[in-house]
This record gives structure tokens, C-alpha cells and sequence, in this order.
């Protein structure tokens, strides 16, 4: 395809886009040339009918023409029309100063901020004239302006406050096939086939029982969860559930509800009352088991409320250790919690260690009238033991966050409908804390609060090429990836190795741009489940 262009010779770079004002008559070699100067290094560039651009065989963005009035600053806002379509059939009416954008890192040039005011297809379909000079659009196609990198699918709602953080090089998508970021909140993957090109997927939550995590790492998609995101809304549905549990608040409620009727129920309220008394929380013992986000300000709460605290973690972080509050009672075993405390609040997540914790030999440890509290996951209780030990009077209440047949209605259950993390603010901070992790994973490779690869941040890649390998974590492995760079020449400048149980994730600065040669070298060690190119 031959451009009917001709450049003036002044180049431009910047935000990553390459500009250059034109005229009729030149071809693609100067697109090749400025390539070549912009990353110091010889670059094979070309593209396709559909303007489809290349950048040494990898598909990088697409080749298409603006016009300064385009320019959100000048024309847009300033002439007195409030549609894309009037500003396209007045430029149809004067000549055009035009200006070539190649888009090499797919950094998309829009034609206005707002998605509904692009230019239709009776003013500006491809292959047309749109002035006096003869330019063309290239048979680009008005649609393919604004194109993204980054195509993510949303499973579940997600906090527009969250999804509005996406940079213009990404697109949501209604095609999960098409993703290659997935951003999911309770909705379950495991029978889900994952999408070929999926690359991460991010949970705005804590828990990520609905994701087959393992199957995930086989096939070298990262997932992410938010830890701490939504820790306060829990902390604070905890305490309210301790105190529904200490004082028979539901049913006063209730009894008022029932009594709305009767003309005497402000004296009649004064004999009821006695039904529903219980007792202060100041001065109860509190068991926390799990000290994570959501078990830290739980506890440090509970001794603002002056109760006494115990804390048991075996595997305390040190930044929860350093947020705890000096006045918890650290223990090393967890039935110091059952046979001293109150009250019990679990913390953990659901593995195969932790299901049904909460059963009758533990129960059968505790003290006789102890409140349990379970907002971490329902499957963590064996809640037909839980209901027997409320028969018995072993159990006073049983406080969940999580509605199901066992326990719905039953007397000594107070069932709430899964509102822990539901506040505005929680699914707010889920839905930031997804989109940032998403984003430095995919621009940059690097992994925070994943759950199935190690932690792993080099930054923003400064050199030619970064390339991750996800791999069974086993000896000799960073051997054979070096030498698959050695053999080609090209130098590694920085690299990185993290392991997590059986996988491993490594990330590798090369002074030169991978080539498909060495990717598919890489691809071919025995153990490497998959290679991306971050940049390159």
C-alpha cells in the first residue's frame, strides 16, 4: 500500500507517539527512518491494507491521520458545534493542515475525550477524500482510532472509581476470549476455560476460593487479589456483630416490629426490655485468630472498646506485627484462645488446613457460653457442630457473614447477608488497588499481592527488551535461560528470580529486543509454562 503523503522533515516524539506534519507524495520510508532514529537502532517497521502497524514483526498500533482542529485544546472546544460529526463537515469545507501519527507503542490518539463524539462513517469512511489536497485516510477506518493495547473483562461490577484509573491504552471488553486481563469479585472461574491470551486476572476482594489458582499458574496467568482493601468495612461489621451478639438487639427489633400496632407499646417496652438484655463487651476476652489485615484492626479495635485481646498467627507478617497494638496478647497456641476467651473471631483463609476449624473438638475446648464469629469464610465452621453446641448452651451465638440453609433462622445464629466488604468505600479501594496491580503487572511485568507467583518489581524497564518466564521452580533453570541470550549475543543487564512453592517467576533486561527466535527457545526448556515480552 503506497502513502500518499509527502513530510515537511521535522519530526516530533513524545508520550511515547511519534508526529510529523505532511504533505502529498511520500512513502513509508520515512515512517521507517524515524523509527530507526527514535530507538537508536535499526527497526524492521511496516504495516498492513488496514494500517495495521508492525515493529519487527510484532504487532504494535495503527497508522492513521489528525487534523489539528482535532486538537482538544484548539477547535473542539472552542468552536461553537457540540457534535464530532458538525466538526468533520466543516473541516470537509476548508483546507486541512494534517499531521501522520504512527503509533508505535500503541499510545491511541482520540479524537475527543468523550467515547460517543467520533466522526461517523458518512463523513469519514476509509479510503475517501476529505479535502481539496487529495489526502486520504488509508484505509484505516474511522473505528480503529483509540484502539487499545489492553483489552480487560470485567466478570462483576467493578467501582467506576477503580475502572477510571485505566490509561487510554486500555479497553474494557465484554469478550472474556478476547481479555487479557480478567477483574473479578465473586463470580467463579473454575469452570471457565482460560482465555488463551489472558494474561492476569484481579480479584477486588480478599478471597480467592471462586479462581482455580493453581491451574492459573500452569498456564502463567497471574492473580492478584487486594489485601487490606476492604479491611475496615469487615473490622466494622465485626464489632457490630459482637455487640447484636452480647445484647439481643435483633430481637428488641423485632418485638417492636410485632408491637407497632399496640397503643400501650412504649409501657409495654418497659416490661419486654428484660428479654432482650445481655451484656457489655468492656472487659470480655477476645480471641483473634488471623492476624492479617482484617484480624489487625479487629483486634486493635477491640482494645480501644477496653476488651482484652489475644492475637494468634503463626505466620504473622512483619508489617501486621508492626500495625498490631502493643496491648494484644500475642500466643503461640491456638487453644490458649479457646479455653481463655469470650469471644472468637476467625481471620483465615479457606485451605484445606483451615476447613472446618471451627468443629466439635475445637468447640469442645472453649469456654461454656462462648460467642464464635465467623466472617472470613462460611466454610470454615462445621456449622452442624456449631448448631448442636447451641443446643447444648456450649455456644451463646454464632455470628456469620455468610447465609446458607444450615443456619438461616436457626435460634443462636445471627446471619448476615455477605455485607462485609460492602460499603462504598471497600469496593472503591478493591477496585483501585485491582487496577493499579493489573497495570504494573501488564506494562511492566511486575507482581504485588499475587497469590499464586512470588513478588517480584524491577520498575520500569529502561532498556531494549524485558522479558518474564514463568517456570516449575527446579534447579539450573536461570542457566539455561541465560544461555539461550548468550548464544544470540545479547546481554542481560538485570534480572530477577522469585519463587512460591513449586512455580517461579523470572524477569530479564536485555540490551537488545528479544526476537521470536529466543522466545520460542525459551519456550521449548523443559519446565517453563510460558514467556511474555513486557517490552521489546
Amino acid at each position: 500500500m503506497k502513502l500518499e503523503v509527502k513530510s515537511d522533515g521535522v519530526w516530533y516524539h513524545g508520550s511515547n507517539m511519534l508526529f510529523t506534519e505532511l504533505r502529498t507524495g511520500s512513502t513509508i520510508t520515512q515512517w521507517k527512518e524515524l523509527a530507526e532514529a527514535f530507538s537508536h537502532q535499526p527497526t524492521a517497521l511496516s504495516y498492513d491494507d488496514n494500517g495495521v502497524i508492525s515493529h519487527n514483526g510484532k504487532e504494535k498500533g495503527y497508522l492513521y491521520v489528525i487534523d489539528e482542529a482535532f486538537d482538544i485544546q484548539n477547535d473542539i472546544y472552542q468552536h461553537p458545534r457540540t457534535t464530532m460529526d458538525e466538526n468533520a463537515e466543516f473541516l470537509t469545507k476548508r483546507p486541512l493542515k494534517v499531521k501522520m501519527v504512527c503509533d508505535l507503542y500503541c499510545v491511541p490518539v482520540k479524537f475527543a475525550v468523550q467515547p460517543d463524539c467520533r466522526p461517523s462513517a458518512k463523513y469519514f469512511p476509509g479510503d475517501i477524500t476529505v479535502n481539496p489536497g487529495g489526502l486520504q485516510y488509508i484505509n484505516t477506518g474511522i473505528s480503529q482510532i483509540g484502539d487499545s493495547m489492553y483489552k480487560i473483562n470485567c466478570m462483576n461490577p467493578i467501582a467506576q472509581v477503580g475502572l477510571q484509573n485505566f490509561s487510554s491504552q486500555y479497553e474494557i471488553t465484554p469478550d472474556v476470549e478476547a481479555a487479557d486481563g480478567i477483574l473479578v469479585r465473586s463470580a467463579s472461574m473454575h469452570e471457565m476455560e482460560l482465555p488463551k491470551g489472558l494474561l492476569a486476572v484481579a480479584r477486588a476482594g480478599a478471597g480467592v476460593n471462586n479462581i482455580p489458582l493453581d491451574r492459573c499458574a500452569e498456564h502463567g496467568v497471574v492473580v492478584f487479589n487486594t489485601p487490606g482493601a476492604n479491611a475496615n468495612g469487615v473490622k466494622e461489621l465485626v464489632i457490630a456483630g459482637m455487640l447484636l451478639a452480647a445484647r439481643d438487639v435483633v430481637g428488641g427489633i423485632e418485638w417492636v416490629k410485632a408491637s407497632k400496632e399496640d397503643a400501650d407499646i412504649s409501657k409495654f417496652a418497659e416490661k419486654a426490655k428484660k428479654n432482650f438484655a445481655g451484656t457489655e463487651i468492656k472487659g470480655k476476652k477476645l480471641g483473634v485468630i488471623g492476624l492479617g489485615a482484617i484480624g489487625v484492626k479487629v483486634a486493635n479495635a477491640a482494645v480501644a472498646l477496653d476488651m482484652e485481646v489475644y492475637g494468634y498467627d503463626p505466620y504473622l507478617s512483619v508489617n501486621a506485627a508492626w500495625s498490631l497494638s502493643r496491648a494484644v496478647h500475642h500466643v503461640t497456641n491456638v487453644e490458649d484462645i479457646y479455653a481463655q476467651c469470650d469471644y472468637i473471631t476467625i481471620h483465615v483463609p479457606l485451605m484445606d488446613s483451615t476447613k472446618g476449624m471451627l468443629n466439635a473438638g475445637a468447640i469442645g475446648k472453649m469456654k461454656d457460653g462462648v460467642i464464635l464469629l465467623n466472617f472470613a469464610r462460611d466454610l470454615l465452621a462445621n456449622e452442624a457442630d456449631v448448631l448442636e453446641a447451641l443446643k447444648s448452651g456450649k455456644v451463646a451465638r454464632y455470628v456469620s457473614d455468610f447465609p446458607n440453609p444450615t443456619t438461616a433462622g436457626q435460634k443462636g445464629c445471627i446471619v448476615i447477608p455477605h455485607l462485609g466488604a460492602s460499603t462504598e468505600e471497600s469496593e472503591d479501594n478493591c477496585a483501585v488497588m485491582a487496577v493499579e496491580e493489573m497495570m504494573d503487572y501488564l506494562e511492566n511485568g511486575n507482581i504485588r499481592n499475587s497469590v499464586n507467583y512470588p513478588a517480584c518489581d524491577m520498575g520500569i524497564c529502561t532498556k531494549a527488551g524485558r522479558v518474564a518466564i514463568f517456570h516449575k521452580n527446579i534447579a539450573n533453570m536461570i542457566t539455561k535461560f541465560a544461555a539461550k541470550f548468550g548464544e544470540k549475543g545479547i546481554n542481560i543487564s538485570d534480572m530477577t528470580n522469585k519463587s512460591r512453592g513449586e512455580v517461579a517467576y523470572t524477569m530479564l533486561d536485555v540490551e537488545e529486543a528479544p526476537t521470536e527466535e529466543i522466545i520460542r527457545a525459551l519456550e521449548a526448556i523443559q519446565g517453563v509454562f510460558r514467556v511474555r515480552i513486557v517490552k521489546g
